[in-house]
């Protein structure tokens, strides 16, 4: 019977290992935290709860309508109307103090997250609201399939968190976005499936025969460049529907996968009704019709114009963004697989010089040229500084002689808001300044005729605005409201004219702001159209921009005076970034290469030159079949094709609750969530490594799950069937609390065990060995019938200084232990006499559970005492840790494997309440940091580890330290696996130090994706490391001096990507370790005595890490 439940035991373990990684991203996920003095308001349409900032009324019913207007649609083609399955109203939290925009959708609990702050870095053709509901609606209609059918029942054991998980069973991440896509898609005039950047990447490769498998494009590589998953999801599905006109397909694969829960092959079974093969398999018909198309589109849009390389390919992807020319420079945004984003400068060749000589152009629209070999040479490229990943295009001023750009800056405590500010710095990339502190400013745009910088602001209770800001000082000097119908996105000048991109229904459009003595207004340049615009600037005159109105991306330049239009540029794979060298010479510009985005360059007189109809445009083969497929199944449905229209209509005239205040408090303590097993979900999603002590966290038993649906409170309640860790014939019935709070500046951790084993009660044994001289040993002993009832509290400030690429942070920590373990109120404590040989002596002794010996022949002097005996209370076991840990990082690059960059400290204080006379206060020190290896990829870690036993007082006298330490965790190199000999050299010493290097070799082993799938290896990986703890020697009575320990050795691991199927990210590996020191043989001499193990020369041991994010 025990053997059997041993299994059960071990199979629940195995399965939960499984499922959490698989269904993480849609379960226990807390967005973050919103500042804790704001309070809450909510209001109700038919189908959703809007929960928002106070002050935010509009803007909650603007999101409110949208919601209800893409609800039925969005349901069309996935075969669920969103929340027709769950319980109660959908709650959508709008998060307005957050300059990233996003979104998200979960269900433990059941909420959807928006960030509604508008998106003006590479924004869509659409309203951002109307992008958010229509996206975000798409999952909450794919999450309905795990609520229905014969998945329903499994809801009843699991409560919200299993239809979290049948996401992660039964789809993958590249299904749930790229479907998301093609909703976005086929209900709006644009959507990502209508723009040229999201799919490029595909075209070049397929263009050029790059034919990686489905496998490889959805799990990624170290070496080749690999696309989203929302990319991957929206040629695959989308390709599926468009290629054999199943406007049905993901209706099928979720119906089949909620009435069929024990086939996790669902993936596989729709693709094979759909085209007779496997997805993996049907994979390269879509690629090779969706080739076809864009070949045939690149014939029609010839000629193309010559194209030179200026930056050198890189060995490993690379990308140059975000161009701006100062002087006889070209300055770009770098990032890249071994590259964290930077600024770099690029010199040009000298007018008259080597362009001259050699015009250094290639053959028509050819982007791998003979030429890009000599780029190193003829442009050479040197590192400015680190650059933030979440930053506008800088641009530059010459009424300052510096570069300006906008930044997304966190807040220092909370993690839901961050504003966007206007930094600056001097061409050398030194002097960097701040121009603005506060607010959601973007894009500047700077002029050539005044010291004033154009600006897009953002207002958290929505629209828009051009602030102008003076460069010397950041003051505003003028701020001017766009039309509540408009979304400002870019700005230029034009002399003293400023002119804006802007968003509305109709799509991208150009409109200028005109300024009266008796007030201002906006007029239309150009009208919208359902095309992205970017890169907005002005030259000569004329505005510039970047559009892919002819299905890639293209530059075009615009006459505001008379409205004419023309396309300057023609290439195959289309282009961007698009900036005119200081003489008018040369167009440089970015383009989409196999190894990233690469600098080119055409002599100005070689543009192609063409007036063109703005309002001619593109049509999108996939996304005008998946808008057909849409009307179709409309009509089918509800019979009424023009259902979007309609449901528009009904949204608009919806009566809307009013607003009511949202009270913390009572929607604190929600269990969303529950398991016929005990499982700590903290524990598990926050730890990589849980080592031997999975068992301590998956148990027999049950588990409850919490948590607001402000992402500020969580927490689990747990009972737990377990066997007694000191009677193994006993089984113990334990509970369990965990809970979190984030909603004060302080962040607020408790945790409660109950039962977890038998309470304990400590003393010490006195063995006379001379007048008035005594040993001493420690003894402990379990009371059976008393459970153990251990507590923690603790208290943090998570601050983030983040910028400028740069993660830096500073936390301090407060923690408080208690248990109802207790100390012998008759404890008799001695201090220790000085030692005849001369060494130094130790202060403490082993507090060995089962009692010690008297004293050890040859070490007896090492336990003699000479302190008059003193008689203390019983007391509880509690411990006090204060702690701060400071932090700089740059952030670990696709091909790395640690930062590049950083490093960081922490210090702290252990101090034992109340028992100073058995237990020294420790103090402890901790460093660490990251350097670059010897090539990008590779990586060197450096630590160092110190635990010192502190003094203690007694009645205003001092004395060196206790008899007993307290214990450092890690303090012993790897592969020395004897806890009691860590336990000998934490309580027989004063100061104990740890030093270890690690160096991260990943080696590239072909992207394998094994066992029909079964299993995908993203990487090898190879650490050697080096481990030595220095100690005492007259510790454990080997001599004089510092003796040390050390290990070398090195772990062998796989970075794996997928098992059975199911997308668990996990290192498994193996760790070889040579245990060897000068003082090795002398310990082994003493171990015996000191109730020390052999330990052996060599040590293997097992490797293994999960990520649950």
């Amino acid at each position: 019977m025990t053997n059997g439940i041993s299994k059960i035991h071990k199979a629940l373990i195995v399965i939960a290992l499984l499922l959490m990684p698989a269904g993480a991203r849609a379960q226990f996920f807390t967005a973050g935290d919103d500042p804790g003095c704001r309070r809450w308001y909510s209001i109700e349409s038919e189908n959703y709860r809007i929960i928002y900032p106070r002050g935010l009324d509009s803007l909650a019913r603007v999101y409110a309508r949208e919601m209800e207007r893409f609800r039925k649609p969005v349901g069309l083609t996935s075969g669920y109307v969103p929340g027709e399955y769950a319980r109660g109203k959908m709650p959508v939290v709008l998060h307005a103090y957050n300059a990233v925009s996003n979104g998200s959708v979960a269900w433990a609990p059941k909420r959807m997250d928006a960030y509604t702050l508008s998106q003006v870095y590479d924004a869509e053709a659409t309203p951002w609201a109307a992008q958010l509901a229509v996206h975000e609606s798409r999952h909450i209609s794919q999450m309905q399939f795990g609520l229905s059918h014969a998945q329903r029942p499994f809801g009843w054991f699991f409560g919200e968190m299993w239809n979290g998980l049948t996401a992660g069973l039964y789809t993958e991440n590249s299904f749930l976005e790229g479907d998301a896509v093609c909703a976005e898609t086929e209900l709006t005039r644009s959507g990502r499936g209508r723009k040229a950047d999201f799919l490029n990447y595909y075209m070049v490769c397929f263009d050029q025969g790059d034919l990686r498998d489905w496998d490889q494009w959805r799990f990624g590589s170290q070496r080749n460049y690999t696309p989203d998953w929302y990319a991957l999801g929206y040629l695959t599905y989308g390709g599926l529907r468009w290629m054999y006109d199943r406007d049905d397909y993901v209706a099928e694969y979720l119906d089949y996968a909620s009435r069929h829960p024990l086939r996790l092959d669902v993936r596989e079974v729709v693709a094979r009704r759909t085209t007779g093969k496997d997805l993996v398999n049907s994979f390269p018909a879509v690629r090779d019709s969706v080739t076809a198309v864009w070949r045939a589109d690149a014939e029609l849009r010839k000629p193309y114009m010559p194209m030179e390389q200026v930056t050198r390919t890189t060995r490993k992807p690379a990308d140059y963004e975000g161009l701006l020319i100062a002087g006889n420079e070209l300055f770009a945004v770098k990032h890249g697989y071994t590259d964290n984003y930077q600024l770099v400068k690029i010199s040009l060749p000298s007018k008259g010089g080597e362009d001259d000589a050699n015009g250094g152009t290639s053959s028509e629209g050819d982007e791998s040229t003979e030429n890009e070999g000599n780029a190193k040479n003829r442009f050479p490229e040197s590192f400015v500084r680190h650059f933030g990943s979440h930053t506008g295009a800088p641009v530059y001023s010459s009424a300052t002689d510096r570069i300006y750009w906008s930044e997304s800056v966190p807040d220092a405590r909370w993690t839901l808001k961050y504003v966007s500010i206007v930094r600056s710095i001097a061409k050398d990339g030194r002097r960097a300044r701040n121009l603005t502190h506060r607010g959601w400013m973007y894009d500047p745009a700077t002029s050539d005729t005044h010291e004033n910088a154009a600006v897009v602001e953002l207002r958290p209770e929505g629209g828009s605005m051009l602030t102008v800001l003076n460069l010397k000082d950041g003051r505003k000097t003028g701020s001017f409201d766009a039309p509540d119908s408009l979304q400002l996105v870019e700005t230029a000048w034009i002399g003293d004219d400023a002119y804006v991109s802007g968003i509305s229904e109709g799509g991208f459009g150009v409109y200028r702001l005109d300024v009266a003595d008796d007030g201002y207004g906006w007029s239309r340049v150009l009208e919208p159209q359902p095309v992205q615009m970017k890169d907005f600037q002005s030259r000569g005159g004329r505005l510039m921009f970047t559009s892919d109105r002819t299905g890639v991306n293209e530059l075009y330049i615009l006459n505001p005076a008379d409205g004419t239009l023309r396309q300057l540029t023609s290439t195959r794979y289309g282009a961007s970034d698009y900036q005119f060298d200081a003489d008018g010479r040369w167009l440089y510009y970015s383009s989409r290469t196999i190894k990233g985005k690469m600098v080119f360059r055409t002599a100005a007189d070689e543009l192609f030159d063409k007036k063109v109809d703005w309002s001619e445009r593109y049509s999108w083969p996939i996304a005008d079949k998946l808008s057909e497929q849409a009307r179709r199944r409309a009509e089918k449905i509800y019979g009424n094709a023009e259902l979007l229209e309609s449901e528009a209509a009904r949204a608009d005239t919806m009566t809307l609750s009013a607003p009511r205040r949202y009270r913390k408090v009572p929607q604190m303590f929600r269990v969303h969530s529950w398991a016929p097993f005990y499982a700590n979900i903290p524990v598990l999603m926050n730890a990589n490594d849980l080592g031997d002590n999975i068992f301590d966290y998956v148990n027999l038993g049950a588990t409850a799950v919490l948590q607001n649906q402000l992402g500020t409170f969580s927490g689990i309640v747990g009972y737990s069937a377990h066997k007694d860790p000191y009677d193994k014939s006993r089984w113990r019935h334990s509970a369990h609390l965990n809970l979190t709070y984030s909603g004060l500046y302080p962040v607020f951790e408790l945790s409660l065990d109950f039962n977890d084993r038998a309470a304990r009660q400590s003393g010490i044994s006195l063995h006379e060995v001379g007048e008035g001289l005594y040993s001493i040993t420690g003894e402990s002993k379990a009371f059976a019938s008393v459970p153990n009832i251990s507590g923690s509290v603790s208290a943090y400030i998570p601050f983030k200084f983040s910028s400028g690429g740069w993660s830096r942070g500073f936390t301090p920590r407060v923690t408080y232990y208690i248990s109802n373990d207790r100390r012998d109120a008759n404890a008799l404590i001695f201090r220790a006499a000085g030692i005849p040989d001369g060494s130094s002596g130790g202060s403490g002794l082993s507090s060995g559970t089962g009692g010690g010996s008297a004293t050890p022949e040859g070490l007896s002097k090492l336990w003699v005492f000479d302190r008059k005996m003193k008689s203390f209370k019983n007391l509880p076991a509690q411990n006090l840790t204060a702690s701060a840990s400071l932090y700089g990082v740059l952030p670990v690059n696709n091909s790395g494997v640690f930062p590049r960059w950083g490093g960081g400290v922490q210090a702290g204080l252990s101090y034992p309440l109340g028992m100073t006379h058995w237990y020294s206060p420790a103090a402890f020190g901790y460093a660490y940091g990251y350097f670059p290896g010897v090539v990008p990829e590779q990586g060197l870690k450096l630590t160092g580890l110190w635990q010192g036993q502190m003094p203690t007082r007694e009645k205003g006298r001092l004395y060196t330290s206790a008899p007993f330490s307290t214990s450092a965790t890690g303090i012993l190199p790897r592969g020395i696996p004897a806890a009691s000999l860590r336990s000998a050299l934490v309580q027989r010493t004063d100061n104990l130090a740890k030093f270890t290097a690690d160096y991260a070799i990943p080696v590239y082993v072909g992207d394998r994706s094994l066992l029909w799938s079964c299993i995908y290896i993203r990487r090898l990986l190879l650490t050697p490391h080096f481990d030595c703890t220095l100690f005492s020697n007259a510790a454990l009575g080997l001599g004089k001096g510092t003796g040390s320990l050390m290990t070398y050795g090195f772990d062998l691991s796989l970075d794996i990507q997928c098992i059975l199927w199911l997308t668990v990210p996990c290192t498994l590996g193996v760790s070889v370790n040579f245990n060897g020191a000068p003082d090795w043989n002398g310990l082994a001499a003493v171990g015996k005595a000191l109730g020390i193990p052999d330990v052996p020369k060599f040590y293997i041991g097992p490797v293994f890490s999960i990520s649950m994010f």
